[in-house]
């Protein structure tokens, strides 16, 4: 099952969520998304506020 964290702890590779929508965390203050206007986008996204939460799964070896 995932591990659900506050959107401000995301690390690189988590999903972040708010309602009607999801985008990956790429680094700090960098997510990659998708729209229908805008395609699949890499971009700036001061802090991650706007997310509810983030998510990770757990890696095979049992980290996260």
């Amino acid at each position: 099952a995932p591990l659900r964290r506050p959107a401000a702890q995301a690390k690189p590779g988590d999903i972040l969520w708010m309602s009607g929508h999801v985008a990956l965390c790429a680094g700090p203050g960098t997510i990659i998304d998708a729209t229908p206007s805008r395609g699949v986008a890499l971009r700036s996204s001061p802090g991650f506020s706007m997310f509810t939460y983030a998510l990770r799964w757990p890696s095979v070896n049992g980290t996260s």
